[in-house]
């Protein structure tokens, strides 16, 4: 089990990691060294991914609609949905 120190540390290394690397490798790492087995490990990060990308989802949503919302409404050009 991690201290809350040593999860703290994870998560500032994982968003610093989050373009060179992928976004699980620090998470990979910290989770296989947990002595768990693959498939539990497997699931945790799973688990930890939905978790990471909900709240961007939620922002990004939220910029568009606004976005839409803000340019007078109407109908968006073809080319905003299909490039």
């Amino acid at each position: 089990m991690l201290t809350r120190r040593q999860r703290l540390g994870v998560v500032a290394a994982g968003f610093g990691a989050f373009v060179p690397r992928g976004g699980t490798a620090i998470d990979r790492y910290v989770v296989s060294g947990t002595g768990h087995e693959r498939r539990d490990s497997d699931v945790r990060l799973a688990t930890l991914q939905a978790l990471e990308m909900v709240p961007l989802t939620i922002g990004a949503t939220t910029a568009a609609h606004s976005a839409l919302f803000l340019s007078g409404g109407g109908r968006p050009a073809f080319s905003f949905v299909v490039p």
